[in-house]
């Protein structure tokens, strides 16, 4: 081979290599501009867990687009969900511990809080917490 062949190749071979490169930045850019949370609801000794997956909406989460729209919408930050209005709760105690934890577009999502009742949790948090 010639000489100018040779470079042609090499030189071929960096553009392949270095649109491929590229590629796969931009596929880990995607992936970690997505959000995945481990959700909980403990009231008195029965847990119950939900895997939320955002962009596209999925996991276990039986509402998990609706979920994925809420918490867009205050950034994953569970603490800004706006409460629910119209809905008047009874005055009963029976604790419930909602918690999250995971992923939200690259940023560490930690979140925990004790509701009076699951009535109250859900007006606070909206279909975040409901399944």
């Amino acid at each position: 081979m010639s000489r100018r062949t040779l470079t042609l190749i090499a030189a071929t071979s960096l553009a392949i290599a270095g649109a491929l490169g590229i590629q796969s930045a931009a596929q880990a850019a995607t992936r970690a501009s997505g959000a995945t949370l481990t959700l909980s609801v403990r009231v008195a000794s029965k847990t119950t867990h939900a895997v939320l997956k955002c962009e596209p909406a999925g996991g276990t989460h039986p509402t998990a687009a609706a979920a994925c729209t809420a918490l867009s919408g205050v950034n994953g930050n569970v603490t800004a969900l706006p409460p629910g209005t119209g809905v008047a709760c009874a005055s009963v105690y029976q604790p419930a511990v909602a918690t999250a934890s995971g992923r939200w577009h690259g940023r560490t999502v930690t979140y925990r809080h004790t509701f009076s009742n699951t009535c109250a949790l859900h007006v606070a948090t909206g279909v975040v917490f409901t399944f």
